[in-house]
């Protein structure tokens, strides 16, 4: 975050929506707003798969205006290469509109 955020820029970061409620709140006032995805595989070897009708695993997956979506699914290294190529990029020119 610190590579992504100009100097001297305040910024929140929320580590976890789970429900339209919380996303439709943040987005009305103007976050930015990552969704992180692993396929059902790779979540079941790193033992994080609930139930496929709980909705709080299911209600964001209709949600189609992300300003990024990052794959999260072949380790740290990869994850990295994902941020800088994907996410820094994309959060950088949000904030250069967004912040004076």
């Amino acid at each position: 975050l610190e590579r992504a955020l100009p100097p001297g820029k305040a910024g929140l970061l929320v580590t976890d929506l789970r429900m339209r409620r919380e996303y439709d709140a943040l987005r009305a006032r103007g976050a930015f707003c990552v969704r992180v995805e692993a396929d059902e595989a790779v979540r079941a070897r790193r033992g994080q798969v609930v139930m496929g009708n709980d909705p709080t695993e299911t209600e964001l997956d209709a949600v189609a205006d992300w300003d990024a979506i990052v794959r999260n699914e072949d380790g740290y290294a990869a994850l990295e290469l994902e941020l800088e190529d994907v996410l820094f990029p994309r959060l950088q020119a949000y904030l250069a509109q967004a912040v004076p």
